[in-house]
């Protein structure tokens, strides 16, 4: 009988997780571009250091910095990398803003979103094509702690940094053809 209740207890976390998962909305993260790619002088890119140091649990978290064409209202998600080098993505050639972090399972299931107030990093910028436009430098660490029949994630953003120059150099000096494009600030 302690059998039987034990199996029914766990499908019953089961289930939940899977109908949890199915009810959540999948994040979907920009594709980075890789060092050797092509670069385009008919896009814009945007690009920083947005670095996600993992706890060494069980389960790998997702994080991406929310970015919103002003015009269209799509939102771009630019992701957290859990090397310390630059990410740089493409995007089209408009007005967008900075909106916020949003908060994702390993596998890119929504779990939170947190929008920033007003302020420098939320306010417009203008992405002109051959440019690749630099918007900021974030450290941020997350965690998963397992319980039993449950997990708690969390993040923390650790910093938030202007590191123009450094960033800069170190995505010219890793992508063969970065000398196509004018580097500029966003914010």
């Amino acid at each position: 009988m302690q059998e039987r209740l034990a199996s029914v207890k766990s499908m019953r976390i089961i289930y939940s997780l899977i109908i949890t998962t199915i009810l959540s909305g999948c994040v979907s993260f920009a594709p980075t571009q890789k060092p050797d790619e092509a670069l385009s002088g008919e896009k814009s890119y945007v690009y920083g250091q947005f670095y996600l140091e993992d706890s060494k649990g069980a389960l790998h978290m997702n994080m991406g910095l929310i970015i919103e064409n002003l015009k269209t209202k799509k939102r771009t998600n630019m992701p957290f990398s859990t090397d310390r080098k630059p990410t740089l993505i493409s995007l089209e050639p408009g007005e967008y803003k900075v909106k916020g972090l949003v908060y994702a399972s390993a596998t890119n299931n929504a779990i939170a979103e947190n929008m920033f107030p007003p302020s420098k990093l939320t306010k417009r910028f203008l992405l002109e094509p051959g440019k690749a436009y630099y918007l900021i430098d974030m450290h941020a660490k997350s965690s998963t702690a397992l319980g039993f029949g449950s997990a708690s994630q969390s993040w923390t953003l650790e910093s938030i940094r202007d590191n123009f120059t450094e960033t800069t150099n170190i995505l010219r000096s890793e992508f063969r053809e970065s000398e196509k494009l004018q580097y500029v600030r966003a914010l």
